[in-house]
């Protein structure tokens, strides 16, 4: 340390120049640096979706998402795996080790899957990417008013706005909480014309689709989504 004080002293115009030269650079590497919103970045991911048309989350769960779940286990650098299993549908995610290939990931997935004996009418897709891939923006809103409210005004003006733009393929609006359909079934009315709650479920069930929502309280029953 005391050898480069003393050359430094001694040679204080090649050190200045040096600095100079030194800042330059850094200068010119610093304004030449990629800047990105939202870099590229490639997480050690595999989704695998299934198409199962008419099947209950039940029997999606049975007969695709476990088989899909276990019969991955042996590939290499398998992470851990979770399954989402609704109507008609599977998603299976399975994560690995970062630095894993994913490529050789997907082909022994792959493999793994087409040895499987699923039901006929069940299609397989195996999924990966990058941020790259996804050619998506998101904007988050907040305002005044309940949230139906913004969420109409939104669809009636920045919706058309934004599809207008070049390049833009479509704009969705998402968080609406959706409407809700509470009935509350009169006992005694039901009991005298022989029907009880569940012929109200019954019916529902027959004549659109249920999707089951809370249950506060005996007697009352919350259908969401129902088609009347």
């Amino acid at each position: 340390m005391h050898l480069l004080s003393v050359f430094s002293i001694r040679n204080r115009s090649l050190i200045a120049l040096v600095t100079i030269v030194v800042a330059i650079f850094g200068g010119i590497s610093l304004t030449s640096l990629k800047q990105e919103l939202i870099p590229s970045v490639e997480f050690p991911q595999v989704a695998i979706v299934s198409a199962y048309p008419g099947a209950t989350p039940e029997v999606v769960s049975n007969d695709v998402s476990t088989k899909i779940e276990q019969a991955i286990q042996v590939v290499p650098n398998l992470e851990s795996t979770s399954a989402t299993s609704s109507t008609g549908q599977s998603v299976v995610s399975a994560s690995f080790d970062y630095g894993s290939n994913l490529a050789s990931a997907e082909d022994k997935i792959q493999t793994a899957v087409n040895a499987l004996s699923l039901p006929d009418t069940v299609q397989t897709q195996i999924v990966t990417g990058s941020f790259d891939d996804l050619p998506v923006l998101q904007l988050a809103v907040t305002g005044s008013g309940n949230q139906e409210q913004l969420v109409d005004r939104l669809n009636a003006t920045a919706v058309p706005d934004l599809e207008k733009l070049d390049g833009v393929r479509q704009a969705d609006v998402f968080g609406n909480p959706g409407r809700r359909v509470v009935i509350t079934p009169d006992e005694d009315e039901l009991a005298a014309k022989g029907l009880t709650t569940q012929s109200i479920s019954d019916a529902l069930d027959d004549n659109g689709t249920l999707i089951p929502g809370r249950h506060d309280h005996p007697g009352r029953l919350d259908a969401l989504g129902a088609d009347r």
